[in-house]
Formats: C-alpha cells, structure tokens, sequence
C-alpha cells in the first residue's frame, strides 16, 4: 500500500510471503519512500532488508528482554559505531523505576543511535480496541506529541548521515505517521 509517496510493507506470515515482500521492497521507485515492519523474532528478514536499508529503526520496550535484544544487532561492529541503525524506546513509564534506568542508559550509551521514545498511554490500547485513530480517539495523547518528536529526531538523522534525498519523502513520512498513530 502506498499512502502519500510512503510504501508500507508487513504483515507476511510465511518466509514465502516475506521473501516476496523483499522484493517488492527492492522494486520500490526512487521517488517513493518504504517502510518496513518486521517481527522482532525475524531475524533472516531483518539481515535481508538491512543489506539495501537507508536506516534501520529498532523499536525496544524498557525492560530486560528489550535491552538484550540489544546485542544481536551489532554483528562486528558494536551497536554504538553503527550509523545505519536507530533506537527507539517504545512504552516508557516514568512511573517505573526499571523504566527510567532504561531511558537513561540508552541515551548515555547509544547517543548517536538513540532518536527517542514514545511513552505508555493506555489510549491507544483504547483506540485499538474502538477501531479508531489515536489521533480521532484522543487528539491529546502524550503518544502524538512523541511520534512528533520522533519524526523531527530521525529526519535529522537521516539529514546528518546523508541519506535524504527528497525533503517530499519526510513530508510524506510525517502525514502518513499521522494518518496510522
């Protein structure tokens, strides 16, 4: 499906259907921007898709599970010398001191790979479970304001590695994040 210039790919089961899915990633026209969502446990599909990826966005939850998944994305090269990956912390709960070491160790140890969190908000369970748009359901959510935020960090990221090409693409990102949060 392409909205706006962004072509969103996912939702395969078998590695038929992604193996098919990565190459109608690689077919994707210059002048259209492709986003992938993988399975943390797809491994083969993430190295695949990493090999012609402009930048890789690691979405990790603040507890022990998401910080060791942390280990298997650097390969020969330490996580923090990696310019193609990004980090996002999804789920942050302040309220929670796991939570809190957790924000805190990414944004000390990974500073030039971490663009940002999106804190927990039980509204977008709720919008979920309507069937509705986060921003339709509740237009005041902490989580709109940090996909903002987050679309500004990896814009710049993008800007500052050399990989943008087409400030249109980033327009598109920004209003098709904003038509799916």
């Amino acid at each position: 499906m392409v909205v706006r210039g962004v072509r969103l790919n996912g939702n395969y089961v078998t590695k038929g259907e992604r193996d098919a899915a990565i190459e109608r990633i690689k077919a994707t026209p210059p002048d259209e921007l492709a986003l992938v969502d993988i399975a943390s446990a797809d491994w083969d599909g993430w190295e695949q898709i990493r090999r012609f990826a402009d930048l890789s966005i690691c979405v990790i939850e603040p507890n022990p599970i998401g910080l060791a998944s942390l280990t298997r994305l650097g390969e020969q090269l330490p996580v923090t010398e990696r310019e193609d990956i990004a980090i996002v912390l999804n789920k942050l709960d302040d309220r929670r001191k796991l939570s809190r070491h957790c924000h805190r160790f990414m944004k000390q140890l990974f500073v030039n790979q971490f663009v940002g969190s999106i804190r927990r908000d039980e509204s977008a369970n709720e919008a979920i479970a309507r069937f509705e748009s986060l921003v339709d359901y509740a237009p005041n959510s902490v989580i709109i304001t940090d996909v903002d935020i987050l679309i500004d960090s990896i814009e710049q990221r993008l800007a500052i590695t050399g990989l943008v090409r087409d400030p249109q693409k980033l327009r598109a990102v920004n209003s098709a994040e904003h038509q799916t949060v």
